[in-house]
């Protein structure tokens, strides 16, 4: 495509500043063309897309599949780690209430059975409280790890999303698109 810079001045009085002809930079077929002629164009914006290759479509679907995938586990995981940690503070806040309660009652010997009732009841929370933060422990470290293992599927994602970016021409700069001579379905040459 042939793009033009001009002045912005009367019609009779316009002169190009600069043009310059855009292609692919790799070889295939075009999917897409999103300008025509005589529209104004913005720096950066796509005027033509080519069908990625078969491979790289593939390589494409399985990385997003990957990223979505690990993201969603690390979201999960989150989630679990948030649960875990509220149902510590509970449980750190129940085994409080029977600390209370074992030491009202000791010493108190119409309270026996109570009293009895009240140290299993700490116990219990002791022991479920000790499992929570080993739960809890665990985890921060599989989060972390899923955290990593998300980021580096984002980055392998990113990396092949970024050799699209060669399947596109780009304008590069501000101007009016005089010329488009590419029809979706031909197939392209590096030159074209």
């Amino acid at each position: 495509a042939k793009v033009p810079i001009v002045d912005d001045a009367p019609a009779d009085s316009i002169k190009i500043l600069k043009d310059s002809w855009v292609k692919f930079s790799v070889k295939g077929t075009i999917a897409d063309i999103l300008v025509q002629p005589d529209s104004m164009v913005a720096a950066g914006d796509v005027l033509a897309t080519l069908n990625p290759p078969a491979k790289l479509a593939k390589q494409l679907d399985k990385a997003r599949r990957g990223a979505e995938k690990a993201v969603a586990k690390y979201e999960e995981l989150t989630m679990e780690l948030e649960e875990v940690g509220d149902s510590i503070t509970e449980m750190t806040d129940e085994q409080a209430m029977a600390k209370e309660v074992v030491a009202e009652l000791k010493g108190d010997p119409d309270s026996r059975a109570e009293f009895k009732d009240a140290k299993k009841q700490l116990a219990g929370a002791t022991k479920d409280l000790k499992k929570l933060k080993k739960r809890l422990k665990k985890l921060k470290k599989q989060v972390k790890s899923s955290n990593k293992k998300a980021e580096k599927a984002q980055k392998k994602l990113d990396k092949l999303e970024s050799s699209i970016g060669k399947n596109q021409i780009i304008a590069p700069f501000d101007g009016l698109l005089s010329e488009v001579k590419a029809k979706v379905g031909k197939k392209v040459k590096t030159k074209d």
